[in-house]
């Protein structure tokens, strides 16, 4: 009797040192979250910047990466119309498409028509950007400057590193600074909501999933 008590103590113990040792290793890696995922790279002359959908703040900072001549075009990506949105176009109340904004930015900035360019068609996830891209650049060996949010960098080195395996296709990402982001997170209201939605995306992308959603625009 003595000596199963004395096993199932030592059980317990383990199992708590276990869940203790668990606890602390989960801690420490969510306190290196933010910095783990707005791990950037620096800005340099590349043949072209792409502008991932989502936030109007990388549209300004790459008609600043084109104005110092970083590059001498720009790939503007075709988000998908949000369903509110969609609603109401149906209503006749018109709301400007992500894109249709981010080109006046462009405009506004300086950046000439010419050099702005469109991705084919509309997409609805980081995936379908980096699919489009590459078929866009097949066969083209050149450098590209991916503009996008600090929080956004390290989940779209992943999918765009997958996607363009074997290409002769140099990625380099780079955050707006026109969006802050804490890395200490946890103090930010915002930067903890897009922390825990893009290590949620990440477990998501890591375990096989994808949102997919061309279409031509």
């Amino acid at each position: 009797m003595k000596s199963q008590k004395s096993c199932l103590k030592c059980c317990l113990f383990w199992v708590c040192g276990a869940l203790a040792l668990t606890a602390v290793v989960s801690l420490a890696a969510l306190g290196y979250a933010g910095r783990w995922l707005s791990a950037a790279d620096a800005p340099q002359p590349a043949d072209a910047i792409i502008v991932l959908g989502g936030a109007f703040e990388r549209t300004l900072y790459a008609a600043d990466l084109y104005a110092s001549g970083q590059a001498s075009r720009i790939y503007l990506s075709q988000p998908a119309r949000e369903g509110s949105h969609r609603l109401l176009d149906e209503l006749g109340l018109k709301i400007p498409t992500e894109h249709e904004i981010s080109l006046a930015i462009l405009q506004r900035k300086g950046v000439p028509t010419a050099h702005v360019l469109s991705f084919p068609a509309t997409s609805l996830s980081t995936a379908d950007e980096a699919e489009q891209l590459k078929q866009l650049f097949a066969g083209q060996r050149l450098a590209v400057l991916i503009v996008t949010s600090s929080y956004h960098i390290r989940r779209s080195r992943m999918v765009f590193s997958d996607g363009f395996a074997g290409s002769e296709v140099t990625l380099r990402f780079v955050a707006t600074p026109y969006e802050p982001y804490a890395v200490d997170w946890w103090h930010d209201q915002e930067s903890a909501r897009n922390t825990v939605l893009e290590l949620a995306k990440i477990i998501y992308y890591q375990a096989g999933g994808r949102f997919r959603g061309s279409r031509a625009g």
